[in-house]
């Protein structure tokens, strides 16, 4: 292996680790669109680092939206009351995200967003992201 491939290899670990280990609201839009309108200009092309880290922010937050749509969705199935029912669906329009939410597809839509409203990018990124997954997949 040559040294420069090496290098990319642990780099990149290096920089996954980090964002895994780090809470996933940590990051703003500001910081999100500028990682992930690279990875989108390149036709979600691999070459940086940084593509990983946004791609696997968003494939993060997209499980956990699954998991919460799915989980919930069999809560309210086996439930009579009607009024749990309406919080339950209430809360997976607002958590939850369709199971075939398509990363790229969510990504270019984020870094949409955030180009038309710098106001956000001082805000939260994960806010941010959930709304682009669920506008590909919301949870049904």
């Amino acid at each position: 292996m040559s040294r420069s491939f090496k290098t990319a290899i642990i780099t990149t670990l290096a920089t996954i680790f980090v964002a895994l280990s780090t809470p996933a609201h940590a990051i703003t839009n500001g910081s999100m669109y500028k990682n992930c309108k690279k990875f989108a200009d390149r036709s979600f092309e691999y070459s940086e680092p940084t593509d990983a880290m946004c791609l696997s922010y968003f494939a993060a937050i997209r499980d956990s939206g699954v998991t919460i749509c799915a989980g919930w969705k069999l809560v309210a199935d086996n439930t009579n009351e009607l009024d749990a029912k309406i919080q339950i669906s209430e809360f997976r329009r607002m958590e939850g995200v369709g199971d075939q939410a398509d990363l790229n597809a969510a990504i270019q839509h984020y870094v949409n967003a955030m180009q038309e409203d710098p106001e956000r990018w001082k805000w939260r990124a994960d806010m941010g992201v959930l709304e682009s997954l669920q506008a590909i997949a919301p949870c049904e």
